[in-house]
Formats: structure tokens, sequence, C-alpha cells
């Protein structure tokens, strides 16, 4: 029987998780936490589902569950649809599912905000894991049995949740089942940083009167006879007059009601509380018929209100995105930072916030340790106003009152990047000749679909041979913002870059400055002494430049980049191969040496891809420390195992579309647009299950029937949402209300037309190019365009190029 002991404690609540050896399930709860049993119509489980009530008004969901060994599948999805049935039913603030599900050999954890399972992967897992991703919730436990087993999940809609082994047994505890500790921080809101300010409202600028100054304005004159500096500083003097003249200036203050409540709802709400509180005072059925009118009143005009907002939100969702995600923070109710934050023992509020996060984006530059005395005097200059910038934190994950867990957003001015883009159209054709075919990031015609295709087919061609490939995935410390500014001028001169554009990007990159502002609040400025502008139209360029010297110092291994996220790996045919790729780590690191990058070796990974049994595995290092060996690696969105058998990415993606499907449904249940339906599905959840779809596309019939189920629950949904009849399990009247076709049909149309542009030379990937086999014509009747080798395998006939020449072959019309 599975048994919970609940505790309550000053903004905590704890459980204490005891077993004995008994079926069934028990919550004893104290009455002062008011207790509601809550049932269900689905009994063919042993589970139980508690509502509490703490103090505040805090609703808290409770369940305990226990599904013996050997439960069929079916009572896996009853438990499934009473979950789904109870959490969608009730407002609640917090949610706690407890139990024995019997899935051993199985790991749970997370990944970002993200549930994962990997191991002993059956349809039960799969099932569990959908089912939680899908309700937001993350599981907790990570405490086995004596044998090691993880057998009890504690799944939470906290992911501050922690879970530990628990000292105050309520009953003789059981091996298989250790007592457990639940102990969860009562959410509560943090006090937020007023976010009063002024605004210049552009909507309502007077644009007449703006041309109208520009056109007088003596521009031949102003601009001629002056330097750089002195004419940049006239122009934004005369757009800012022009905006200080033209354009209202307007007051910002967090309002206390919601964004669609008119002025007139407003003042109805003023009268019913005028009014209430007179009948309270005075009393009489007068008093209280006034009252019970204006109160009908102020519901009918909510309800008429907030419908019409929910219509304006599903209309615009197309053309103003921005209008959705306000609805979504309106109803999570934070979109700010905390009035106090934090960075390691510093604190500050108000007035001091901006300060703590400049000095925390400040921290990661450095100064040159590059000399490069043989550079030519300076002759061109870049405008010293254009150089300063503001930068905008921006909440990551984790604590929202911790300066560490922002990252820092440049903003531009306007007038800058409009001359960036007209330098770079200038340049970049020159620089891109110079740049590796193995970067795929900030190229055109390149994406991190082209790097996995390339690094599959190589992959492929090594175990054709029987070999294997070990793999060195490494990762540098905020590489944008490290990048030596003495160091890239360097590079820029050996490439030829001659004056006066070179000292222009001496002074471009030279003196940069930046502040952090907040709601009116302003930070010192900082200088940014190295790294390159991001946000900008040349950092990208610039940045390429740099890390593209790396490819000389990884010959005769492979390199293939994407940006800043590089991969170096070689074949391995015996130990020699092996010494041959450390010898080539040992050159990276005296390039990062010599560069001034800082590696993070501790998040460095290798990884061996094989197929045969026999394996040769090597202690590689960088900088003398031994790199981390692993299972399965994380790369540029697709989850990769030593196998190459997509079928864990599969089950990552699908659990993650299963999270953003929930999303949606939580945030739409009151949608009636089929257009609006399409779209959230389109943005949120389909680019989640067909992102590089061409690298992983399935063979396999569980596979198929994995990523169908998304589709699936989808249509489910909205077709109850539209009142779409629909006989059971049969969505194919919701799929032609919504015009969707098969993801299959679409993944194979992904195939055609990613190689059709790979030819045309809309996709830039020389190395795949080389690898396409053009069937030479002849006199027959054969029509196929490509020329296909026979395959050994159902996994050598899916490698992605091959994969991909057949679905052209077998298209109709290619």
């Amino acid at each position: 029987m599975l048994i919970f002991l609940l505790r309550l404690g000053f903004r905590m609540t704890s459980l204490i998780l005891n077993y004995i050896l008994m079926g069934g399930s028990l919550i004893a709860v104290k009455k002062e936490l008011r207790p509601t049993l809550i049932t269900t119509s689905f009994d063919t489980c042993e589970q139980v589902f508690v509502l509490l009530t703490l103090a505040g008004g805090l609703s808290v969901f409770l369940a305990g569950v226990y599904l013996p060994p050997g439960t069929n599948l079916f009572v896996y999805e009853s438990h499934a649809e009473a979950l789904d049935q109870v959490w969608r039913s009730y407002n609640f603030d917090l949610g706690l599912v407890c139990g024995d599900y019997n899935l051993p050999n199985v790991e749970w954890s997370i990944c970002g905000s993200d549930l994962v399972y990997t191991g002993n992967i059956t349809d039960k897992v799969r099932l569990v894991g959908d089912q939680f991703s899908f309700l937001h919730f993350v599981q907790k436990n990570q405490i086995p049995n004596n044998s090691g087993s993880l057998l009890d999940l504690i799944f939470s809609s906290y992911e501050s949740t922690i879970v530990q082994q628990a000292t105050d047994l309520l009953v003789p505890c059981d091996i298989y089942h250790p007592a457990l500790s639940i102990s969860c921080p009562v959410p509560s809101a943090l006090p937020m940083l007023d976010a009063q300010h002024t605004y210049y409202d552009f909507k309502n600028a007077n644009y007449e009167r703006i041309i109208h100054r520009l056109e007088i304005t003596d521009w031949c004159n102003a601009l001629d006879t002056k330097s750089a500096d002195l004419s940049v500083d006239f122009l934004q003097k005369t757009l800012l007059d022009c905006i200080r003249e033209c354009v209202p200036l307007r007051n910002f203050r967090n309002s206390t009601f919601p964004i669609w409540v008119s002025s007139k709802l407003k003042k109805l709400l003023a009268m019913k509380k005028q009014s209430h509180k007179q009948y309270k005072m005075l009393g009489g059925l007068n008093r209280y018929s006034i009252f019970s009118q204006l109160r009908a009143q102020c519901k009918f005009e909510s309800r008429c209100l907030y419908s019409h907002y929910l219509r304006n939100i599903q209309n615009r969702l197309c053309v103003d995105p921005k209008s959705f995600w306000k609805f979504v923070r309106s109803k999570r109710g934070v979109s700010t930072i905390p009035d106090e934050v934090h960075l390691g023992k510093s604190k500050a509020s108000s007035d001091q916030v901006a300060s703590l996060f400049a000095s925390h984006f400040s921290s990661v530059y450095s100064d040159s340790r590059f000399t490069c005395n043989d550079l030519s005097d300076e002759k061109g200059v870049f405008p010293s106003l254009w150089k300063i910038n503001r930068v905008t934190p921006i909440f990551k994950s984790g604590n929202p009152a911790d300066v560490a867990n922002y990252r820092p957003i440049s903003g531009l001015p306007l007038l800058v990047k409009l001359f960036e883009s007209i330098v770079l159209k200038r340049i970049e054709r020159c620089f891109l000749t110079t740049l590796s075919i193995d970067q795929h990031g900030f190229f055109p015609g390149r994406s991190t679909a082209t790097s996995h295709v390339v690094f599959a087919s190589y992959l492929h061609a090594a175990f054709e041979l029987g070999n294997q490939v070990d793999v060195i995935y490494t990762d540098f410390s905020k590489t944008f913002d490290s990048i030596d500014h003495n160091a890239l001028l360097y590079i820029l001169d050996r490439l030829g870059v001659g004056e006066p554009l070179l000292s222009w990007f001496r002074s471009y990159l030279s003196d940069r400055q930046q502040f952090v502002n907040l709601f009116g609040k302003t930070s010192d400025l900082f200088c940014a002494s190295s790294g390159v502008p991001q946000g900008s139209h040349l950092g990208p360029l610039l940045f390429n430049i740099f890390i593209n010297t790396m490819c000389s110092v990884v010959s005769p291994c492979r390199l293939l980049l994407f940006a800043d996220d590089s991969k170096i790996f070689h074949t391995i045919t015996s130990n020699n191969d092996c010494l041959t790729l450390q010898n080539t780590l040992d050159k990276f690191t005296n390039w990062c040496s010599t560069f001034n990058l800082s590696l993070n070796i501790s998040k460095c990974k290798v990884m061996t891809y094989y197929r045969s049994k026999a394996v040769i595995s090597f202690d590689y290092r960088l900088d003398g420390i031994s790199i981390q060996r692993v299972s399965q690696v994380h790369d540029l969105g697709i989850l990769f195992v030593p196998s190459l058998n997509f079928s864990p990415h599969i089950d990552y993606m699908t659990s993650k579309a299963f999270r953003a499907l929930g999303f949606i449904r939580r945030h739409s249940t009151n949608f009636s647009s089929a257009d609006c339906f399409l779209a959230l599905y389109n943005a949120l959840v389909r680019s989640v299950i067909e992102y590089g779809s061409i690298v992983w596309s399935p063979y396999t019939t569980v596979d198929f029937s994995r990523i169908d189920r998304v589709q699936n629950s989808f249509m489910r949904f909205t077709g109850y949402c539209l009142n779409i009849p629909h006989p059971p399990h049969d969505y194919g009247p919701v799929s032609q209300v919504l015009r969707l076709i098969p993801l299959s049909v679409r993944r194979d149309n992904f195939d055609i037309t990613f190689i059709q542009r790979l030819i045309e030379g809309q996709v830039d990937a020389p190395r795949l190019l080389g690898e396409l086999s053009f069937r030479i014509p002849s006199n027959t009747r054969l029509q196929c365009n490509f020329y296909i080798p026979t395959n050994k395998s159902n996994f050598s006939r899916n490698a992605p190029l091959i994969r991909m020449m057949h679905n052209a072959n077998n298209h109709i019309d290619y």
C-alpha cells in the first residue's frame, strides 16, 4: 500500500511517503488543510486524488497511485485520462503525483524544462512520459531502491520540488520502496520591479511635421565639412529634436485590471462596490436591487469584453503574434524582474538593480593579450556615438531573483543597423569565399540541417566499412564576448584587408560602451573590451572570420562548425588513429591559448559511434584533463546515440511536442478559430516534430506511430473545441477542416525539396553535392535521376542522402 502523511511547515509543504506490502493507496491529511476527495469515472487502477486548500487560498492537487507489476497498457491509459480530466477541470496552483509506476530501468531527467526519459523504453513509459509532458510536470525523484531500480516516481508541476530520503518513518520501510520526504516551496509571487516609465507614442506622432522638419534642414552644409563623429552628433540631435517636438510622451504604469477591461467596466465596478458597501451598512431591498442590477451589468459587460478580446487575439495572431504572448503573460501573472535581485553575496533593489546587472554582464569581457604591432596607422573611423548600446536582461531559467540566470541582449540603434547592413552588402561576398565549407552557421544556404546531414553521411560511410568514429564535442566560454580584438584585426590583416577598411574595423571594435536600462533606471557605462557586437549585422561575419582559423589546425581530422559549436572527429581503425585525433586536440588547445579563448573542459564530451562489436576505447584529453565520455549527446537540437539510432531522439522530440501541445491547450481552451489553432500548432508543435527530419526521418512502424500520436492528439483537442463531429479515433473530418496532411508526406516532401535546392545551389553544401550519384541517360524506359547502390540493410538504406535520392526517384513529378 502507498501511504502519504502530509505535514505543513512555514512556506513549505512536506510529504512523507511510505509503503507497506499490500495493494492500494492512502493519503492522510490534517483537517486544517481542508482536504476534498476528487472522484473520477476511471476506476480501473488504484489511485487517490485529493484537493487541498492551503493558507492564502493556494489550491494543491495531490495524487497517490499504485500500478502493480504486469499491469496492462489499458490501465495506464485510464490513469493518464483520469489525470488529464482532473487537472484540466480545476485551476490548481500546484500539482504532485506520487506513486509506484513499476517502470524499472528507466532514467528520468530534465533537459532545460523538458521531461526526458532514457533506458528501457516501452509503450507504458512513453504513455506516462507523454502525459506528464502534456501537463507540464517534471519527475523529481532520483533515489533508487536497494536493487538500484527507480520504481517510485514523483511528478510535480513545480520545478523547485525537492525529494529526499525520509528519516521520520510512519511504518517499517520496504527495501524496494525507500521512504521519501517531498518538500515543495509554496509558490508565491515575488515583488516585481516597478515597471512604471515614460515612452514615446509613435502611433500618434505628427509625421507630417517631422517630414517638414527634415526637409527644411540643410543636410549638405551640415554634414559635408564635418568629421564622422560631428556628423553623427548632428544627425542624432536633429532626429531627437523632431521626436521630442512631434511625438507625444506617455506614462506607463501597471494596472490592477486585466488588459481587456474598459473604462466603462471600471466605472461599473466602482459603482457596484459603492452600492454593495451601502447595502451592507444600511440594508434595504431597494439598495440590494440596485447592487444586484449593477452586478449583473458588470458580469454581462465583462463577458462581452473578454469574448471580444479573445476574438481579437485570434484574428490578429498571424499578423501580430505579440498580442497572443501578451495574453499568455497576463494569464501567468509574471512578466518582469523582481524588485530585489542578487549575484553571489551582492544584493540590490530598486534603483541599484540595473547596476548589478551591468556588473555581471561586464565581467565576461577581457583585455587583449594578442600583439599585432605591424598593423597600419588608423585612417578609417566609426562614429563614437554609434558605439554606445543598451543591454536588456532576458531571463533564461531558474530563480528569477538571481542575476546569473539572465543573459544580455544588446539593442543597437536603428541607424547603426541600417549603416552596417549597407557595409555588409559591399564586403560580405569577398569574405565568404575565405570561410571553410565546414562552417554552417551564419552562412547563406547553410544551416543546422546541412551540418547534420554532412555528419550523418560521414558516419554512414564509416559504418559501411565496419569502422568506428570518435567525436569530440567542444564547449567554449562565452565565445562571442571573448574574441580578442587585436587577434581579429591580425586575422583581417593576414586576409589582405587594406586601408582604410582595416582601421575602420579597428575603430568599429574598440572603445565600445554599454549600459543597462530597466524601466527608466540606468546603470553607468561599462566598456566592452572584447567580443563582437551581438545583434549587429557585422558581428556574425567577424565572428566567422575569427573562428575560421580553427580549421587549419585540425587536419588530418575532420571538423564541423555551427558558429562556435564545434565537433572534431576521425575514423578509428587502430590506436594510431586515436593518437592522431589526440594530436589534433593538442593543436586545438594551443590554438585556443594563442587566441585567448577559454574552454569549458568539464562540458566537453567524447562519444564513439559504432555498429560493430569490437570498439577501440581511448582516453582523450584537453590540456591534460580527461574528456567526459558519454553515451548520448544533444547536438544542435538532435539527440545522437552511438549506434546512430534516432528512436531516442524521436522519444525526446515527441515528449517536447506534447509539452508544447499542453501549453496550447492551457491557453486556448476558449478559442474558436480554426486558423488560430492551426497557426499555434504550426509554430509551437509541428516545428518541433519536423525539425531536422531530413536527418532522422523514421523507417519503423513504431517510430511512425509515435510521431503521428502528436498530430492526432492535436486534432482530438481541436475537434472538441471547434465541435467538429468525427468517429472515435478517426480524425479525417478534423484534418479536412484544418487542412492538415499526414506528417510522413511532409517529411518526404522535405527530402525532395532539400535535394532539389542542393542541386540548384540554394543549399550551399559542397560535400553533400559531391556525394550525389546521378544516373547517366540511356536509351531505356528507366526515368530515375539518381543511381543508388545496393544497400545491405534498412539502416544503410535510410542514410539521409540515400533516402532523399530514393524519394526523388519515386516522386512522380521529379
